[in-house]
């Protein structure tokens, strides 16, 4: 009878903890050009606590799932690709836990030397941004203003920005290669430097391995056809197109 006693009561102490800290949670949705976010925060520290979801506005898709520990990232994570699951990774354990086999098919990569050059080699395992698909050229999409000048100017062409990924999977040594025009750069560096993204990084000869990405800034008005990017793991391209400034000369 004792037994029973205990376990009621500590299923009644379950339930009321879970009370407490439902109300001390509040459900909060955001909405990007493409996504929309839904998650719950505690109101207290006003950090992201508990259930995460991202959707696709075009698709009603879910890409990713998740939990928050008081703005931390905990458990598992789940990311999605036209709806069937891509890739599962365990905040806690530090491991994926389920991955396409596509994601994992050895290809070639830059890989930092010992002499710290970069070169073409074939790696164990590649580098994967613990996001879903396409994350790069959606955030840089979305968030880049491109500056008067460029449209005043009807500026176009490519940009080029590197970056690498150590070993520990971070994001280091951005580098502006090229621009159209000097504050592009700047800008998306910047948009890169506040994503905090986590990576795997790569494996080469059984070991993390430096590995290095170019992305491929194609910028010009909407009359412009693009210029193709070629097909490279490392190579990240993203079009953008404006519409001309249509000025008038008239007073009133």
């Amino acid at each position: 009878m004792k037994n029973i006693t205990f376990s009621l009561s500590s299923i009644l102490f379950l339930l009321l903890s879970s009370s407490i800290l439902a109300q001390n949670l509040k459900t909060k949705t955001e909405k990007s050009d493409f996504y929309k976010y839904v998650y719950t925060i505690n109101k207290e520290t006003n950090l992201k606590h508990g259930a995460y979801c991202e959707i696709n506005k075009t698709t009603k898709d879910t890409t990713t799932t998740g939990f928050y520990d008081n703005g931390i990232k905990v458990g598992r994570w789940n990311f999605y690709k036209n709806n069937n699951l891509y890739f599962s990774y365990n905040y806690n354990t530090k491991k994926l836990e389920h991955i396409d086999s596509t994601l994992l098919k050895p290809d070639f990569y830059l890989i930092r030397e010992s002499n710290n050059d970069f070169t073409l080699e074939k790696v164990d395992t590649p580098p994967i941004l613990l996001a879903k698909p396409n994350e790069i050229e959606l955030t840089i999409s979305q968030n880049l203003r491109l500056n008067p000048e460029i449209l005043e100017n009807n500026l176009f062409g490519i940009s080029i920005i590197s970056f690498v990924i150590n070993k520990e999977g971070k994001m280091q040594e951005l580098v502006i290669e090229n621009v159209i025009e000097k504050n592009l750069g700047k800008n998306i560096t910047k948009i890169l430097e506040n994503t905090h993204w986590q990576w795997i990084p790569a494996t080469y000869k059984g070991k993390p391995a430096d590995s290095k990405f170019f992305i491929k800034l194609d910028i010009g008005d909407n009359t412009i056809a693009p210029v193709k990017t070629l097909e490279k793991p490392y190579l990240i391209g993203i079009v953008i197109r404006y519409y001309g400034i249509i000025r008038s000369n008239r007073t009133f």
